[in-house]
């Protein structure tokens, strides 16, 4: 291995570690209420009451649940009616979220990139809160791009980034940069248009 390799090596290590650090939760302490001290009479001696069948039998709690109508909902008014596919059970997997959208047109290539980025974020924000049972999330973007000298207009995707809930457990969705989502991505394809500067 060169010199060159390794430093390249490292160089990219270090990004990577550094763009997770900036996407994890914020250290700062999160004030609490402080409750009021009980103050208990001394009473003698301690009666001991065993438990009941009753107080044995734990009562079935259920799971936050998600309205799939309300994240499409807000889905849809984020990306301004181009929201063209959610699944809740992509690829029959019920806890992978894949969602598909036509990416906004106009402006140059790094005005499309930049936000591109921000809807990414903004997606995977909506369904990180959203109270849904997922372990992955697929998001792809798709674009009519003008392919050869002709003008020939083609729809294809332009993004495919797959981000899995560890990694999204780690984002401090208060502070998030929408430039580093893509790079966390456990799995990602970016069009070369999207990369240029």
């Amino acid at each position: 291995m060169t010199s060159r390799q390794i430093f390249t090596t490292l160089f990219s290590s270090v990004v990577l570690l550094v763009l997770i650090s900036a996407c994890r939760p914020s250290s700062e302490p999160i004030p609490t209420e402080t409750a009021e001290p009980t103050i208990l009479a001394p009473t003698g001696t301690a009666e001991v009451i065993p438990p009941t069948d009753a107080d044995l039998t734990e009562t079935p709690t259920e799971a936050p649940g998600f309205d799939s109508d309300q994240i499409i909902s807000e889905l849809e008014e984020n990306l301004s009616g181009r929201l063209k596919t959610i699944e809740f059970e992509h690829e029959n997997d019920p806890e992978w979220i894949y969602v598909r959208w036509d990416l906004e047109g106009g402006g140059t290539n790094q005005m499309i990139a930049e936000q591109t980025k921000e809807e990414t974020t903004e997606i995977l924000d909506t369904i990180y809160h959203s109270g849904a049972n997922f372990n992955r999330v697929t998001l792809s973007g798709w674009y009519t791009i003008t392919i050869d000298i002709n003008n020939t207009l083609e729809y294809i995707e332009m993004l495919s980034v797959l981000y899995d809930k560890e990694i999204l457990d780690q984002i401090n969705w208060q502070t998030v940069r929408p430039e580093y989502i893509w790079l966390i991505a456990e799995r990602s394809m970016v069009h070369r248009l999207l990369k240029e500067e």
